[in-house]
């Protein structure tokens, strides 16, 4: 799905957020602790993908698919793309482009990049995360 009229960073709705990682002790510029636009739509993905059902107070059974994977050593790639585009559906303005997940054995973690389009923002970007079993 291709979006029309692709808009610039700086016509994205200015959403803010907090950096999942925390405070930086170090470096603050390549790793800001309050980022916005696409980075903070990124971060909301990241975070809703590794939470578990509990994590939202109103909603006690909401949460990502990839906690509920942790400490199994069978699932394969195509499960992990297959959850991942499963529980984005929840946002009504986010389509996934692709998903990739790539298995480092050793150090039994998991390499995800899922690139995503925001329909509401007419953006593309990608968000990349490891999952350690």
């Amino acid at each position: 799905m291709i979006l029309p009229d692709v808009l610039t960073k700086e016509d994205i709705i200015d959403f803010g957020d907090v950096s999942y990682r925390g405070y930086p002790t170090i470096n603050t510029a390549a790793w800001p602790f309050r980022i916005n636009k696409d980075l903070a739509i990124q971060n909301a993905v990241k975070m809703y993908l590794m939470s578990q059902a509990g994590d939202y107070g109103r909603d006690v059974y909401k949460g990502g698919p990839l906690f509920s994977l942790v400490g199994k050593l069978a699932i394969n790639e195509q499960d992990i793309k297959d959850q991942i585009i499963e529980a984005l559906k929840v946002y009504s303005n986010i389509v996934v482009v692709d998903v990739t997940a790539e298995f480092e054995a050793e150090v039994k973690t998991w390499h995800i990049k899922i690139r995503f389009q925001d329909t509401l923002n007419k953006i593309e970007t990608e968000a990349s995360l490891a999952m350690k079993l």
